[in-house]
């Protein structure tokens, strides 16, 4: 469980920064600002898994 968690927040991290760095053309911006939020998501969802809020079993099951 914390591999799965440790991957997400890589993910994670990895959405928001590129995300951040595309939200300074204007041209760009709105697709930036979508993978800032999924990082954000992203990075909730681990945290949640981490600190075992929630399970993967229960996510994949009750979707």
């Amino acid at each position: 469980m914390t591999f799965l968690a440790e991957l997400i927040y890589i993910i994670a991290a990895v959405l928001f920064v590129v995300g951040l760095k595309r939200m300074n053309k204007p041209a760009t911006a709105r697709r930036g600002n979508l993978m800032s939020s999924v990082g954000m998501f992203l990075a909730i969802i681990g945290t949640l898994i981490h600190f075992e809020v929630l399970s993967p079993e229960y996510i994949l099951n009750n979707s």
